[in-house]
């Protein structure tokens, strides 16, 4: 059991961090605590923002159907493997859906291309946040690695990389976020 405490409030209007929280149960949760609470959100991710003119926006499942056979010959053809090409499309099409609802739920956000386990890179980009609106107030780490096979399938650099979202992102927010007054710090789990 949860020893029965004083939580803390979250503060309205508070600026929070949200690693992975451009796509899947972290942009759920992100989405939901920043409308309850008129949060400033920062979502943290290494994909690159849709651009506003992808040429998969506003397709129907026919033409997407249609679109994934020419990019599959096109990365055959190449030399590439189709099933990475998609994958990248269906990742920014999750993350494009994402962060419109995002602007529908009338949340302020902002996106930010970063890798969490690079400790330059995700110091700039807290330093950038700090600048432009203040301290940080909370946290919400959900970054991973989706790698999904069998254990004996498990390839030692997946393992690697999906340990490193989690435990080194989370050292790294952490210790780059020691001066700022958080009040909450919520790690999501693989």
């Amino acid at each position: 059991p949860v020893p029965a405490g004083n939580p803390q409030a979250i503060r309205a209007g508070g600026v929070w961090i949200c690693t992975g929280g451009g796509r899947g149960v972290t942009a759920v949760v992100a989405r939901e605590i920043g409308r309850r609470f008129n949060l400033k959100l920062h979502l943290l991710g290494t994909a690159p923002q849709p651009a506003s003119d992808a040429r998969w926006r506003g397709l129907n499942a026919a033409k997407l159907k249609e679109l994934k056979r020419e990019m599959a010959i096109e990365a055959r053809n190449q030399g590439r493997s189709p099933a990475d090409e998609w994958s990248r499309v269906e990742k920014a099409i999750e993350l494009d859906e994402s962060l419109r609802q995002f602007s529908e739920a009338g949340i302020e956000w902002r996106y930010h291309r970063c890798d969490v386990t690079n400790r330059g890179e995700l110091d700039s980009v807290l330093q950038s946040i700090r600048a432009e609106q203040g301290p940080i107030d909370g946290i919400i780490h959900g970054a991973g690695i989706e790698a999904a096979c069998k254990f004996f399938s498990k390839k030692p650099e997946n393992v690697r990389r999906t340990i490193a979202s989690k435990c080194d992102g989370a050292a790294l927010l952490m210790e780059l976020t020691r001066d700022d007054p958080l009040q909450y710090f919520v790690g999501f789990g693989s």
